[in-house]
């Protein structure tokens, strides 16, 4: 799979950055994909009730430093596409 990141984002500490305009896509079709974020520094959360998206047991590790979404391409690509489904 490919994935699609933003430019760098810089925020003040102890301060809430949701992140957008991550995306994936697999040239190979695979049923389910694994996409893997990570931050050096603080945590991520990912929204877990995005329409057409990932649920709860779909995301491993969520507010920790690295989260891995699991699904398919159109239901992890729902959940990134969400402006406010990612923050750091």
């Amino acid at each position: 799979a490919n994935i699609t990141v933003p430019g760098e984002k810089t925020v003040k500490e102890n301060t809430n950055l949701p992140i957008s305009g991550i995306s994936i896509n697999d040239p190979n079709n695979s049923p389910n994909v694994i996409a893997t974020l990570g931050v050096s520094n603080g945590t991520l959360t990912v929204k877990n009730n995005i329409p057409q998206g990932l649920t709860v047991k779909d995301i491993t590790e969520n507010g920790k430093k690295t989260v891995a979404l699991k699904g398919n391409v159109a239901q992890i690509n729902a959940t990134l596409n969400d402006s406010n489904a990612i923050i750091y």
